[in-house]
């Protein structure tokens, strides 16, 4: 069920750690600053259009926007877990057979990008954006 408020808190967290203020974000996606206010206090709905122009704004998926996915649980909430393939089939960080996403493999992802320049960072972001909106 689509959380208002937890929406709204996300948003907060990402305009925030980012370093911008409402206005700064609203001019950036021609909204109003109000409009932005309601969505982070979780008073005004957010449409379908917001939500994608938001979520594209900030390089985060809808599922993470919109409350599906729990980063600190590194799984999808309400959904099934994802499968993944490989050239040798199914299999986890630790090389074990599974028919389900293993979070451990989050572990091997971090130590990746940990590396990364932040220009790379953010050609991550898009290919990750455009691999989710493929898939669905």
């Amino acid at each position: 069920m689509f959380d208002k408020k937890l929406m709204g808190k996300r948003l907060r967290e990402l305009r925030e750690s980012d370093r911008q203020t409402l206005e700064d974000v609203a001019n950036s996606i021609n909204s109003s600053k109000g409009t932005l206010s309601n969505i982070e206090l979780g008073k005004k709905p957010v449409s379908l259009d917001m939500a994608i122009t938001l979520a594209e704004y900030f390089g985060v998926s809808m599922d993470y926007l919109l409350g599906n996915y729990d980063p600190s649980e590194h799984a999808f909430v309400n959904q099934p877990s994802l499968d993944y393939q490989t050239a040798e089939g199914k299999v986890s960080s630790d090389g074990q057979n599974r028919d389900y996403y293993d979070p451990r493999d989050k572990n091997v992802i971090d130590q990746l990008i940990e590396n990364l320049n932040v220009e790379s960072i953010e050609e991550l972001k898009k290919y990750l954006i455009y691999l989710n909106a493929r898939q669905n």
